[in-house]
């Protein structure tokens, strides 16, 4: 039983740690976000925009990733044309939206 008892308190300490290294992360990243804050309907949404051309490619990032995570694919195809970066709603700096989001 004290092996068990170890295993938990080490898997407990495990988790703790990610956590903490989570939102140190977390607090980094939103600090250091290149780009706007800007009004979207009353929220703050942070958009990242590169690169130039007639038209506009947008990339909701999303699946967990924030839009710190495309920047190196933005810089790539903002090489030939402009494309911008947003944060799915409630994450880095995007206040939580009240409603359903799409």
């Amino acid at each position: 039983m004290p092996r068990l008892a170890i295993g938990v308190i080490i898997l407990l300490g495990a988790l703790i740690l990610a956590l903490a290294v989570e939102a140190a992360r977390d607090r980094l990243l939103r600090s250091a976000a290149p780009g706007l804050l800007v009004n979207l309907r009353g929220r703050r949404v942070h958009l990242y925009c590169s690169g130039e051309g007639g038209r506009t490619v947008v990339i909701k990032a999303g699946a967990g990733n924030w839009s710190i995570d495309w920047l190196s694919m933005v810089d790539s195809l903002a090489k030939s044309i402009r494309v911008c970066v947003v944060d799915r709603a409630g994450y880095v700096t995007m206040t939580t939206p009240t409603g359903i989001s799409t």
